[in-house]
């Protein structure tokens, strides 16, 4: 067999200038390493009789670490150290990296995610990449990588399983404090992410969705920020990110609805008895636009590039959220249903047995919801 490297990177993200987003490490690098740090490279070197990883940390220096930690935080800097507990076999200062002593005619792959990155490429990687002949960008090593990752150990499950239990507490909390004269999505959003965050160590795995009335049509709504009235459903996609492992939950709930009303909505039929079988068959995709599961792990929409076609297995975590997405011109419904949408979206980890369904504590039957906000107004919670 050919020799041939793998390289990974980490790297922080700008918001321009020195202001940085909070650091969440790459996810294929994290599940190869299970480095924190920033701005490291791995490096995996194969070939018929050995196997090696190394890693190429950019702040080797005193003066390097020295400048990051005024800035930033306390980092692990000793290499032995970091050898021992990222069970790497070497560990260098990122300039090692172009003097690497390399067997003829190897094959590289890398991601190419941060290729134009100015720090840590044009000082090293694209010398790095000048050795070999002919460096591929590693579309099917990360397809592989992700097939992988697509199958969540028991550790793996735990976490996720964690993050659900704690995701399904923001959302039951956020229900609660949704008092009936809220005035708009973003005080939503707000407590959304306050609950998130006073569970612990967490924050939100993702912008979330907070969408009142017709917005809920816009499947990835970010405005959050419109008035909503006291008729209104509201319909909140969020999650919580613990220990590098996301959720991702769905749920939708009225403001001061009917409960006649809600019940009503779903015993009857939402589209117009003159439309035909075959017809309505060609308007599902108008009304689902979207599809209704993704793995889930690592990144919410985790191991996008593991074909979608491929059986279900035991490990496997996916969510499940069909929706249902009628736009105000929309004429083959009601006009009473126009300017409306619904999803409901839970975390489903696939058993050998069936599955278990990890956002279970988050309350979705209208019975349990309507318990919920029947006592919001009485909660004690700030």
């Amino acid at each position: 067999m050919k020799p041939f490297y793998s390289v990974f990177f980490s790297k922080y993200f700008s918001l321009g200038g020195v202001a940085y987003f909070p650091f969440k490490q790459q996810s294929d690098f994290y599940y190869l390493a299970g480095c924190m740090q920033p701005d490291v490279i791995l490096l995996l070197n194969c070939n018929d009789e050995t196997f090696s990883t190394n890693l190429f940390l950019s702040r080797c220096t005193t003066h390097s670490i020295e400048e990051y930690e005024r800035w930033f935080e306390p980092t692990i800097t000793d290499k032995e150290t970091i050898s021992k507990i990222f069970c790497i076999d070497e560990v260098y200062p990122i300039d090692q990296l172009i003097t690497l002593k390399l067997p003829s005619s190897p094959i590289l792959f890398f991601n190419s995610q941060f290729i134009n990155d100015k720090t840590i490429n044009k000082n090293n990687i694209v010398p790095f990449l000048k050795i070999f002949s002919s460096p591929i960008v590693c579309n099917q090593l990360t397809t592989l990588l992700h097939t992988l990752r697509s199958i969540k150990s028991l550790t793996e499950q735990n976490l996720i399983r964690q993050a659900c239990e704690l995701g399904s507490k923001a959302f039951i909390k956020t229900m609660k404090n949704c008092k009936k004269d809220i005035k708009n999505e973003y005080l939503i959003k707000a407590r959304f992410q306050y609950e998130c965050e006073m569970l612990g160590d967490i924050s939100m795995a993702f912008y979330p969705v907070v969408a009142a009335s017709g917005r809920s049509n816009v499947i990835h709504y970010q405005k959050n920020n419109q008035s909503i009235n006291e008729d209104d459903l509201i319909m909140l996609d969020g999650g919580c990110l613990f220990k590098q492992y996301s959720s991702d939950i769905t749920r939708l709930w009225p403001i001061n609805a009917d409960q006649y009303m809600i019940k009503y909505l779903r015993e009857e039929s939402i589209l117009l008895r003159t439309i035909d079988d075959h017809y309505a068959k060609n308007i599902i995709r108008v009304l689902c636009p979207t599809g209704v599961s993704h793995h889930l792990g690592l990144d919410v929409h985790d191991c996008e590039l593991y074909s979608t076609s491929q059986q279900l297995q035991p490990g496997n975590i996916i969510t499940i959220e069909p929706g249902l997405y009628i736009p105000l011109n929309n004429k083959d419904v009601p006009p009473m249903y126009r300017d409306f949408a619904a999803r409901i979206e839970d975390d489903i980890l696939v058993t050998k047995q069936g599955c278990e369904v990890l956002s279970k504590m988050c309350p979705k039957e209208i019975d349990d919801l309507y318990r919920i906000l029947d006592d919001r107004d009485k909660s004690d919670i700030q």
